[in-house]
């Protein structure tokens, strides 16, 4: 018997698309979209043994590098990167994760 999804990952894309259509009127194209490409991301993860609540940037390249190794686009790839960011911002505002691991790591500067 297979496993259901684990109930975290739904219960947070299901606050993160709720909010795209209460906050910010997305249109259910839209909604069925960030559905898509986020499952897609969550089933790349279960395959890891990583969760939406557990990802690190490691976990985020490695998607799209699966990504790119199965023949997407760029812009596609440039579309489900934007998806993850948004519910990555999203859980982080909301206190659902202390950090966001599609944020730009701050690099020391080179000194010559």
């Amino acid at each position: 018997m297979a496993r259901a999804r684990p109930s975290s990952d739904r219960r947070l894309l299901e606050l993160f698309l709720d909010m795209l259509a209460a906050e910010r009127g997305a249109a259910a194209n839209t909604l069925v979209a960030y559905r898509r490409d986020l499952d897609d991301f969550t089933a790349h993860l279960r395959a890891t043994r990583r969760s939406v609540a557990t990802a690190r940037g490691d976990d985020v390249r490695a998607y799209l590098a699966s990504l790119a190794a199965r023949g997407f686009s760029a812009a596609s790839v440039a579309r489900r990167l934007s998806a993850i960011r948004q519910l990555y911002r999203f859980l982080y505002a909301e206190g659902h994760r202390s950090d966001d691991p599609t944020a730009a790591r701050c690099r020391p500067c080179a000194r010559g």
